[in-house]
């Protein structure tokens, strides 16, 4: 009976754990937003505020199972959920910030030590030299190139 309760009290302590640490990922998507424009944003605002895209087209996603709207403004891609909103990113220019933390493409790595010092710990290097800094797992990152930023990357699952 006491190995049960043990073994009981571990396993709700590690599911507390998980929960805790999946709202503070959910809190920092949450906080994120590129020119003043937080993720979730409809379509509509989103191009009042950033102006016209050099293109606008749709694609399917496998992943989601119904067809997303894909705008581009120089190489940068902005990815909208019909339900969702403003949703996913691709930055690959300096023109873009991305808040509230004021990192933009081409900003030194210490950037990142400053905002996120524990992303240090998750640091994936490619055989091209590309260094990849995981945030939150998959859903924010970034590629480093150089000692600077060249790309960030996020996806909210929502």
């Amino acid at each position: 009976m006491r190995t049960f309760v043990s073994l009981s009290m571990t396993l709700l302590t590690f599911a507390t754990a998980v929960c805790q640490s999946n709202m503070k990922q959910n809190e920092l998507i949450d906080e994120i937003y590129v020119n003043g424009v937080g993720l979730g944003e409809d379509l509509e605002k989103f191009i009042e505020k950033l102006g016209n895209p050099d293109s606008i087209n749709s694609i399917y996603s496998e992943i989601d199972g119904l067809n997303l709207k894909r705008l581009y403004y120089g190489g940068s891609t902005f990815f909208f959920h019909p339900e969702y909103g403003f949703y996913s990113f691709t930055i690959d220019q300096p023109g873009f910030v991305l808040g509230p933390y004021g990192i933009r493409v081409g900003d030194p790595d210490y950037t990142l030590q400053k905002h996120f010092p524990n992303a240090y710990k998750q640091f994936k290097e490619s055989s091209s030299g590309v260094l990849r800094v995981y945030v939150l797992d998959d859903s924010l990152n970034f590629v480093m190139r150089y000692g600077k930023i060249s790309e960030v990357y996020i996806h909210n699952p929502s």
